[in-house]
Formats: C-alpha cells, structure tokens, sequence
C-alpha cells in the first residue's frame, strides 16, 4: 500500500510543476497529506541492493586555534591545521562502512553506494584512495576533468565549535542533476536513500520522486542553513530529516513562505479562506501553558524546553508532509518529532546526549545519522535507531578527525543503552 501511495504522491508532483502552487488544480488538502506516508514498520534491505546515498564528497581544510587561545578577529593566532576527507554525504559513507565492519554478517549487504562528483586534481586523488582504503566502491563518484574537486574551509573556536566556514562545491550544484538520470536504477533499488543538502532544490525533488515511485524511504540531512530551505518543496516525499535547530527555523521559513505565494495564486472561496499552515500557526498559539509536560532534570529538561520553543516550526514542517523529524539538540540530546494518528498533536521522544570530553563538532551529525541509518537498515524502530546514532555521534565529538577510525560495537552498544534509558515521551496538544 505505501508503495501505490508514494505512486500516487509522484503523479501528483509530475502534475504540479517544481515550485507550482498545489492549491491552483484543488487537490483536496487531507488526501495530499495522507499520501507517500510510509509505515512505522521497520525497514528491511533489498536484495544485493545498497543503500544510496547522493551529496558531497569534499577535501576538508579545518583550523583551529592553540589551546587556550580565542581567536582574533583581523589578525592571527597560532593553531593547527588540518586536512582530511569530509563532505556531509561523504561522512555518512564513511561512518557507514566502519559501522558494516563492526558486524560483518549484517553489513554484508549494506555497504553504500555513494553518488558524487569530484575534480581531476590532487585533492580527488586524495580523496578517491581514502575511499578505497575503505573498502567501498568508488562506482558512482564522477571524475570530471577541467573542474574543481569539493572542499570546504572551517575555522573552529577554542571550545571545538564551529567559529566559520566556507565551501565551495561548485561541481555538485553543476553536475548532480545530469548523474542523477545516470543512477536512477541504483536509486529505486535500494533499501534507503540519504540525501545531503549539496545540490540544486529541482535536484532534492527529482531524487526524493525517483525514490517514491518505487517505494523506497528517503532521508535528508539539511548540510547548512542556507542550503536546509532548498527541501521546502519536497517534504511531502520524505521519511525522515535530520535539521539542527537554525536548519528547521530555516525550512519552517520556506515552508511558510511557499504557502504564503500558494494563497496568492489561489483563487478566492470567501473572505475567510486560508491556508493549512496558517491554520496551523493559530492553533499553535492557542496551545494552554497547563498542558506542559512533566519536568525533567538535567538534559531531559533544556531538551524538552528547546522543543517547545520551536513547536510552531516543527508544526509547520510536519503538516507539509514529512513523516519524521529527527531534531538534534547539540548537547541537549535529540528528539523525534512527528504526528500523532489524529494530527491534533506532536509527539515527541527525546533523548539526552551523553557527557562528553569535546574535542570538534565536525562530522558528529552526519554520524547521528549514519548511525540511525545503518540501524534502521538492520530493522530497528526510530527511537532505538537514534539512541544508536546518538552513540556514534558521541564517539565523533570525542575524535580530531570527521569520523571516528576506532568504533567497537560494545561501546555503541552501552552508550545507546544509556541514552534510552533517558528517553522522555510526550505529546504537544493542538487546539
């Protein structure tokens, strides 16, 4: 069923243009949202088939300041500097295939197939033979001669935060369109589809569509705040996405804005027609402050009170259509955001992140979500995916490079079972 359902959502998409108001052919609003739901079952691999993942593959220059020295606006300070393999869907990849060599009888199959493009140059050397040292095929990552390979430029501050950062990924936005019809048998086979931000929002449309039609679930993680607004247009054909809180800010914007320029085109009904989401806005404002949930201590507590100053915005991204969001919260945890059966409801789990000795941010969300991924491929629900994904994710901050080189599956293991031990679930009323 959830198959003919995802059919029908793309028949739907082919209709209505990239961009197009919905409104102006009156589809009706609760059929639109009920289509290309996939189940809460969990997730089991095809056949010889890996999981896709499409994005960057990028050289990653990281600088940071000597220890106890804060940077210097206009000027220098002494630090290091490093580079390393990097890219959001690149880091996902690689997180993955360790993951695979940590239980060699369930990763057999789940090696990833990862679609990119990098330049005829140094640093596409360079990263192609670490792809190789891996062990994962390099079938699908495009050398393209006369371009530049992907890279991307961060400075951290003295605490391992992310001070600024560059990229310059002029190849992906260029050429992912056209390697994107190259794949598409690769795409409709797989058992999951990982999307990073990395590429033109035509291009997020037409591969999360490729992956409806056959029925295949689609993950999208946001990369960056500019670029998190790109999927406003394709919510309704994804199952999960995983925005920071300024990326969810940011596709809530978009969301609300392509619904404003929706109600424009729309023809008027009366004086008192309005939009889905601004319905939902209202009923989010009346919410009664005695319907809080119970307090909770330590992370559990900053937790809970971060997703309820963002409700409005994990409101308006759920009503467009995903089914799924996977909120991370920094050092406040992470939560699950979807609906309740009804829709008058968010119903949220969230989950404490464990104490960490931080060394660097970079890379700890893309491992979140390769360890969310590489568990829900093994068929596990969300909640126990994420507590696994958390795991990783803390082994990424305690490391200097984007994903950790030393994974035991014990350590995973202890620290997903601690963290679901702080899970919290509640319910956010709507009236």
């Amino acid at each position: 069923m959830d198959q003919v359902q995802r059919r029908i959502s793309v028949l739907h998409g082919q209709l209505v243009p990239f961009g197009c108001t919905e409104a102006a052919i009156c589809w009706d609003d609760a059929l639109s949202r009920s289509l290309c739901k996939a189940s809460d079952a969990p997730m089991h691999a095809r056949a010889d088939a890996p999981p896709v993942i499409i994005g960057g593959m990028l050289l990653d220059v990281q600088a940071s300041p000597a220890h106890g020295l804060a940077l210097l606006r206009g000027g220098s300070v002494p630090g290091k500097i490093q580079q390393e393999p990097g890219g959001v869907a690149r880091n996902i990849g690689e997180c993955l295939v360790r993951l695979c060599k940590l239980d060699s009888l369930a990763g057999a199959g789940l090696m990833p197939l990862l679609i990119s493009a990098v330049g005829h140059d140094a640093a596409g050397d360079l990263l192609l033979s670490h792809w190789r040292q891996l062990g994962a095929s390099t079938q699908a990552i495009h050398v393209l001669p006369g371009l530049r390979t992907p890279s991307v430029s961060t400075v951290f501050d003295s605490g391992g935060e992310v001070a600024a950062s560059i990229a310059d990924v002029g190849i992906l936005e260029a050429q992912l369109p056209r390697l994107l019809q190259l794949h598409k048998q690769d795409i409709q086979r797989a058992p999951l589809l990982i999307l990073d931000g990395n590429m033109p929002q035509q291009t997020i449309y037409e591969a999360a569509s490729m992956a409806a039609a056959a029925g295949v679930r689609v993950w999208f993680e946001p990369v960056s705040v500019p670029k998190a607004a790109r999927v406003a247009g394709a919510l309704h054909l994804l199952d999960y996405i995983s925005p920071n809180a300024a990326e969810l800010i940011s596709i809530s914007e978009a969301t609300r804005q392509r619904g404003s320029a929706q109600a424009q085109q729309r023809p008027e009904t009366g004086k008192h027609t309005r939009s889905e989401g601004q319905h939902a806005d209202q009923e989010m404002r009346q919410q009664h402050s005695d319907q809080q949930p119970e307090q909770h201590s330590g992370s559990g507590k900053a937790g809970r009170r971060r997703v309820l100053e963002l409700q409005q915005h994990i409101w308006r991204v759920l009503d467009a259509g995903v089914e799924r969001i996977v909120l991370t919260l920094g050092a406040d945890g992470a939560a699950i955001c979807s609906k309740s059966a009804g829709g008058r409801r968010i119903q949220v789990e969230h989950m404490p992140a464990l104490p960490a000795k931080l060394i660097t941010t970079s890379g700890a969300g893309d491992c979140l979500v390769a360890g969310c991924c590489w568990s829900l491929l093994k068929g596990q629900a969300l909640s126990a995916a994420l507590a696994h994904g958390m795991a990783v994710a803390h082994a990424a901050v305690e490391s200097h490079l984007n994903v950790p080189p030393k994974l035991t599956e014990q350590q995973l293991l202890n620290g997903a079972a601690i963290i679901q031990d702080g899970c919290h679930q509640w319910d956010i009323p709507l009236r």
